[in-house]
């Protein structure tokens, strides 16, 4: 088994739209492909607003490199 592992900065202005996406949409999408066995969506609480954006990390669990 592989973790596949996404570490991006999301901008504040269109986080919250970007998170529902990823819970409504995007990680179903994924989970449909073959050898993708399940996905942990990791949202860090608070964040300052000077910085450029929110952290999401998306954590899938895949058969193979292959």
């Amino acid at each position: 088994m592989v973790l596949y592992q996404v570490h991006i900065t999301v901008r504040h202005e269109v986080y919250e739209k970007y998170v529902t996406w990823l819970k409504e949409t995007h990680i179903r999408e994924v989970l449909a492909q073959p050898g993708f066995l399940s996905a942990e969506l990791c949202l860090k609480k608070g964040g300052a607003l000077e910085s450029s954006g929110k952290e999401v990390k998306m954590n899938y669990r895949v058969e193979s490199e292959d």
